[in-house]
């Protein structure tokens, strides 16, 4: 009885940034906007997008929604800092336009803030939508799969520092404007970490995403979060709690959760392990290219094959 009432005190905001998604986002607002949850008190649905088309098809679908339409690309980090002026929830949700999500994913982040007031931000649990058909699609289900256990175990041992930023919640009040930066959901993340709230992930908030199924857009993708990544700890002095990054820490346990998942997923993913070190030792260094030159941050290039969402999967 408690918890329910809690949550009805609770309300919600929830920001998507939006470029070239237009089917997704708009089945994407759909669903949030249909959502009956009597608990969830839904103030507002912030879309901000340079796409004309995509902010033509959502004028006048509902009240709660909000559009923003930017007069042209700036980034993602521009981009959250429109929505972040634009809500007045007590609990902000920020959502990837290329999701889908479940149909309980988002009650479920609220209410976990709702229950636990040490908590400052709750991430989703991410799934790919991929299959092990290609090669690709084998080497990023590898690699999520052992992004998850390494986030639920730093989890497990309240030291988590990160979020995966497909879908999470933060207490608004916890969060302003921040500066434009790559990995805007670190930022945020370590901002609260700082203010003594703790971070941690719902494991049955699920949302699913497609991996880059080429090597070019896998490349293009990790070296821009790992560029974000060393952005973090040269202006922040802050390691994000990721693999790579935990790993001379963590040594023996990394490797031991490598080598578990691995053997998991089976024999036909061990060439996919020799394929994703070397994607990955390859995007690290186009990161610190980029790094050393000083290059300004500008406008993720978009990894088209990262956008198509295909799943024949029940949505819990």
């Amino acid at each position: 009885m408690q918890t329910q009432t809690l949550l009805q005190r609770t309300t919600v905001s929830i920001g998507i940034c939006a470029v070239t998604e237009i089917e997704n986002t708009l089945r994407l607002t759909g669903q949030i906007l249909a959502a009956s949850d009597p608990g969830l008190s839904l103030k507002e649905l912030v879309v901000a997008t340079p796409n004309r088309c995509l902010a033509r098809e959502l004028e006048r679908l509902d009240e709660r929604l909000v559009v923003l339409l930017e007069n042209k690309r700036e980034g993602k980090a521009v981009a959250v800092n429109r929505i972040i002026r634009q809500t007045t929830g007590d609990v902000l949700v920020l959502a990837s336009a290329d999701i889908k999500l479940g149909r309980n994913s988002i009650p479920r982040l609220v209410q976990s803030l709702a229950d636990n007031n040490s908590w400052g931000a709750v991430d989703s649990r991410v799934e790919l939508v991929n299959g092990d058909a290609k090669l690709m699609d084998r080497v990023c289900t590898l690699l999520w799969k052992l992004h998850n256990e390494i986030l639920d175990q730093l989890d497990g041992d309240h030291r988590l520092g990160h979020v995966a930023g497909d879908l999470w919640a933060v207490r608004r009040d916890l969060i302003g404007e921040i500066p434009n930066t790559i990995n805007d959901d670190a930022y945020l993340a370590l901002t609260i970490q700082r203010k003594g709230f703790a971070i941690h992930r719902v494991g049955n908030s699920l949302v699913w995403i497609a991996g880059p199924r080429s090597p070019v857009d896998y490349v293009a993708q990790r070296s821009r979060i790992l560029l974000g990544h060393l952005h973090l700890i040269r202006d922040f002095r802050a390691v994000p709690t990721t693999f790579e990054f935990t790993l001379p820490l963590r040594l023996g346990r990394n490797l031991k959760t490598l080598t578990e998942t691995v053997r998991a997923l089976g024999p036909s993913y061990i060439p996919s392990l020799f394929v994703a070190s070397f994607l990955e030792l390859l995007s690290i260094q186009v990161a610190l290219v980029s790094l050393l030159t000083r290059r300004k941050p500008g406008p993720w290039r978009i990894a088209h094959t990262t956008k198509m969402l295909r799943t024949s999967r029940s949505l819990a």
